[in-house]
């Protein structure tokens, strides 16, 4: 069986992308966690299916310039239900996500922000 399970969102997130600090109406902010559960289902559909992991999430900055990876909080949290909906795990509640990671980098020349997921499996 396979022990961890990596996934990449770069493109996907064109257009959808937002953060804590976006002040986007009610129905565009829906819209946007809905497509954001959609894109996600869609990479996680084929994964292998875990019973406990750990999750790390790498948010990658396209620019050079100074941020804060929590505030993609907002979009990370669809992106997790809809693996979970996928059925990478049973739920993504303390009994199967065992903890979740996330860290902030950089890297030049990248077109647009992406986040990196790695489930590890646990036991």
């Amino acid at each position: 069986m396979v022990n961890s399970h990596t996934v990449t969102f770069s493109h996907e997130l064109k257009g959808i992308w937002f953060t804590a600090n976006y002040r986007l109406n009610k129905w565009e902010k829906i819209r946007r966690v809905k497509q954001a559960r959609k894109i996600s289902w869609a990479k996680f559909h084929t994964c292998p299916q875990y019973d406990k992991a750990t999750l790390t999430i790498k948010v990658i900055n396209r620019t050079g310039r100074r941020f804060d990876p929590l505030n993609a909080a907002d979009i990370i949290k669809p992106l997790i239900d809809g693996a979970i909906d996928a059925g990478i795990l049973p739920d993504d509640d303390e009994n199967h996500l065992i903890s979740t990671t996330i860290i902030g980098g950089y890297e030049k020349g990248k077109p647009s922000h992406e986040i990196i997921f790695t489930f590890t499996k646990i036991g």
